[in-house]
């Protein structure tokens, strides 16, 4: 019965059309394991705020593209983080002239 009630819960957010406000409809077809239908949040901040940052003493979230333009904004934005967190940027190492290739496809 749960299988039934999670097939309806999906079929309710992806073809609302009110839904659209809070999710992402998500398809997927694979030739090898056929098709499917879900949905994620558009922003998960407040999901995140309730279930991971307010039961957590600290927290550390590290990736290369978290800023846009020199600043957390957006990211801070999507994910409701508030002023409880401390943002640092750390400089790379990375030599992206000697380190990175650009490949141009000629056939596009």
């Amino acid at each position: 019965m749960r299988f039934f009630e999670e097939m309806l819960d999906i079929l309710t957010v992806t073809l609302h059309p009110e839904s659209y406000k809070n999710y992402i409809s998500i398809f997927m077809h694979n030739s090898r394991y056929g098709s499917s239908l879900g949905y994620t949040l558009l922003h998960p901040g407040k999901f995140l705020k309730k279930e991971l940052y307010d039961t957590l003493d600290s927290l550390v979230i590290t990736s290369a593209t978290l800023q846009i333009d020199g600043n957390f904004d957006y990211f801070k934005s999507i994910l409701s983080l508030d002023d409880d967190f401390e943002f640092v940027t750390l400089e790379s190492d990375f030599d992206y002239k000697k380190q990175s290739l650009l490949f141009i496809p000629n056939n596009l």
